[in-house]
This record gives structure tokens, sequence and C-alpha cells, in this order.
């Protein structure tokens, strides 16, 4: 499930995080994590505290009601989520091969830019 959490001035977005609920099966035992992205505040609308007033809130929502948050962060907000109690978390890339890459022509094949550093807080 999608759920964005936005700020506006009038009808336009000037802050957001989504919350995203993923529900995972861990060695047997069910469990339910968030994930954040769409992390953003518009450039004229930065240092006004809007999007920590929004994960504040959401991390507040939340709190009790998850095994954990996560999200993937880019190399220019590193020092952003920690202000929060995320810490980074070992980050693995999955794969499989594919042997007949005719089986597929009807897709194009693209290599996934993993260069993110992935962010977690658990309550």
């Amino acid at each position: 499930m999608y759920i964005p959490h936005v700020l506006a001035d009038g009808e336009r977005v000037v802050s957001n995080v989504s919350v995203n609920i993923m529900h995972f099966d861990i060695c047997g035992a069910k469990k339910n994590y968030i994930q954040l992205g769409t992390v953003m505040t518009d450039s004229s609308y930065c240092g006004k505290g809007l999007n920590r007033y929004i994960m504040e809130n959401i991390l507040e929502e939340y709190k009790g009601n998850t095994d954990g948050i996560y999200l993937f962060a880019n190399d220019t907000v590193l020092d952003y989520y920690p202000k929060f109690g995320f810490v980074p978390s070992k980050e693995y890339e999955y794969f499989m091969p594919c042997n007949n890459i005719s089986d597929v022509k009807p897709y194009v094949l693209e290599k996934m830019d993993m260069s993110q550093e992935i962010y977690s807080r658990r309550f």
C-alpha cells in the first residue's frame, strides 16, 4: 500500500514523504515493515522544517505498529536521516542469470543503479 504524506501550499505539493507498507515472511515469521520514499521538498520551501514535520509525524504514527522502517538514500542526504534515528544498514544485491536472452526480446534489460545507501530504523 502506497500512502503519500504531503504538505501543500494551495494546490501545490511542496513537501512529501511516501509510506509503502510492506509485508514479509522472514524465516516463517510474519513481519510488517514500512519503506519510506519520494522524500522531497520544493527548493523554494527548503529550510522551513516541512519535511522534518512530515517525518516526525510518520515516525510517531507508525511507532509500535511496525517491525521497522527502512529507506534508500542517495549520497546527497546521508546526513539527513540519522537525525531521525536511522542508521546505515548492509545492502545486498540479488540477481538471477539469464542464459537465453532471446526469451526476453520484448523487454529492455538495464542494470539498476544500486549505489544508494540503505538506512533503517527499528522500533
